[in-house]
């Protein structure tokens, strides 16, 4: 997602003064264009111009200016040179409501406002005069992801703000479906009508639409967490957001209050959730890589010894085998010996080649560099071969259905292919490209092991559903997971009950797979022969010795089999 800076929407708003619909017959006898000038100029916004923009007690406000500080300060707000003045946050609220902005861009205007604001002083260190330019610093959209779970404003200022200078009457603002329709009414009728009221009533709206200071914070994670304070105000992303959000304000109008506090409760939890969740998995991917470097760097040392030895641990299980069966079923012939631990020898000798790779790749590139292996990971539960069955064919089915639905041929033919946005794009070629990498084999962990969500039918039918809603939004960067599912606020609360379980599951099993990599043994033991630079010769010496010791027990067991079968081939 593009970041566009707030000099860019101020413009835009400014620029369409003239042509905005709900722009007062009081602001246009007092601000209009003359000859070929703009009806509003940059430093109208400062409190010391001869016509400085106000919100004109004829239309309900306090008479004051918009803006708080100078002219020449306003006029600074467009100059991301190291002499940039960041607009206040009451001069931004001030500004939406003059231009008759929405509840929702008004928001997301005044949250952009913050956000460079903080990104600028508390992440990059900027400061004013000493020569660093805020342009290249917005650019920077790699180090502005990183800062994104670092962003978190208080409301309750802003929430009380928003009243306070919109000069919203708490005390008759009554519930706006009595003004919009009927209850009876369709849904869509019913949101359609009220995103009319919406723009009507503009911070209004807080009341109208029932907000309270806890679902008024809610509404702000959730546009934080859309990062509509990076798209353009007009953009489609936050339009699409709006309807939504008007979706819900009809939705819980229709509620009783008992239902209305606990959609928020729940919604609150089920958002805090998701967040654990993805910290949970940073913290997991870290671990991995940590793990990984540890794994590669060892096998850079030992890992022609740990070949040797798996080969010949391979062997002699082999030979052991052969020979046990032989002793009790004198009469099987070699070839029958080999079949009998053929599959299971296939096995130990493919977790000897995925050694081997590994070796491979930790004595071809620097193991600082690379990224762990798809382990896939995840735990289980046992199950019977019928349902383990049943469960993998169902599996295949799934992946074989996001193949078809991602595939680059099939997506060009979709009608909405053209208006998905590059991210879109992008989004589903991965979704692809990880389907393509697939096995039916990967699908369960061990061989009578059901693996979690990772390969479950239920994570696959979330991405079935994710291609479906990114298909329906196509030119709409926005993350549908995101928004709560329902016609109804009963069909929401149960939705929600039943998300929070699902994450609250899913959160279990990223925490125990977090403290199974943490706890690794096998890292561990790694790890600290690595620490010991000193004892690195004798455990390549240790090695050796088990290597010689499995030579001669080989060795041993051949001749053993070769007496057994009496002269025929093993």
């Amino acid at each position: 997602m593009k970041y566009i800076p707030l000099a860019e929407d101020l413009t835009k708003l400014l620029e369409g003064f003239e042509k905005n619909p709900l722009i007062t017959e009081n602001q246009r006898r007092i601000w209009k264009a003359e000859g070929k000038k703009k009806a509003i100029s940059h430093g109208m916004l400062g409190k010391d111009h001869p016509n400085a923009l106000r919100l004109l007690k004829e239309d309900g406000y306090d008479g004051k200016p918009v803006g708080s500080l100078s002219k020449r300060s306003a006029e600074s707000f467009w100059y991301y040179t190291d002499n940039h003045v960041f607009p206040p946050e009451d001069d931004l609220i001030r500004l939406g409501i003059f231009m008759h902005l929405d509840l929702y861009r008004l928001l997301a205007l005044v949250l952009k406002g913050k956000w460079e604001e903080f990104f600028a002083r508390e992440v990059c260190g900027w400061r004013a005069n000493v020569g660093k330019n805020l342009a290249e610093i917005l650019q920077d959209e790699e180090k502005m992801e990183e800062a994104l779970n670092r962003f978190n404003p208080d409301t309750g200022p802003l929430h009380w703000r928003l009243l306070s200078h919109g000069n919203v009457d708490m005390k008759n603002q009554g519930n706006y479906i009595a003004r919009v329709g009927q209850v009876t009414d369709p849904l869509t009728e019913l949101v359609d009508k009220g995103m009319e009221r919406m723009r009507e009533s503009g911070v209004r709206w807080l009341v109208e639409a029932g907000y309270t200071p806890e679902s008024f914070d809610t509404l702000v994670q959730r546009m934080l967490l859309q990062r509509l304070h990076w798209v353009a105000t007009d953009s489609p992303e936050i339009e699409h957001f709006t309807r939504k959000a008007v979706e819900e304000a009809v939705i819980w109008s229709l509620g009783t209050e008992e239902e209305r506090r606990e959609y928020w409760t729940l919604q609150q939890a089920w958002l805090q959730l998701k967040d654990d969740l993805g910290e949970t998995h940073l913290m997991i991917e870290s671990v991995r890589l940590q793990n990984a470097r540890v794994h590669y760097r060892y096998l850079q040392l030992f890992g022609q010894y740990e070949l040797d030895l798996m080969d010949l641990e391979i062997r002699r299980w082999e030979l052991e085998q052969k020979s046990a069966l032989k002793r009790t079923n004198p009469e099987l012939s070699a070839e029958e010996l080999e079949k009998a631990v053929e599959e299971e020898r296939e096995k130990r000798e493919k977790a000897r080649d995925d050694l081997s790779d590994d070796v491979v790749k930790a004595g071809a590139v620097d193991p600082t560099k690379i990224l762990p292996p798809d382990r896939g990971g995840g735990w289980g539960i046992p199950v019977s071969e019928r349902y383990r069955a049943a469960y993998i064919e169902e599996c295949k089915k799934l992946i074989a259905e996001i193949r078809y639905k991602t595939h680059p041929k099939n997506l060009e033919r979709h009608p909405n292919y053209e208006k998905l946005t590059p991210e879109q794009k992008e989004e589903l070629a991965q979704i692809f490209a990880a389907a393509l990498k697939v096995k039916p084999g990967e699908v369960v962990y061990p061989s009578n092991y059901l693996e979690s969500r990772f390969r479950s039918p239920a994570e696959l039918r979330r991405i079935l559903n994710r291609i479906d809603e990114i298909l329906e939004q196509a030119g709409i960067n926005l993350n549908p997971e995101l928004e709560v599912k329902g016609e109804t606020l009963p069909d929401r609360l149960a939705w929600l009950r039943e998300e929070i379980k699902d994450y609250e599951e899913f959160l279990e099993e990223a925490r125990l797979e977090l403290q199974s990599l943490l706890q690794d043994e096998e890292i561990a033991k790694k790890r600290a022969i690595l620490a010991n630079e000193a004892s690195h010769e004798e455990v390549k010496a240790e090695f050796e010795k088990q290597i010689e010791r499995l030579k001669k027990e080989v060795e041993e067991l051949e001749a053993e089999l070769a007496e057994l079968l009496g002269g025929e081939a093993k």
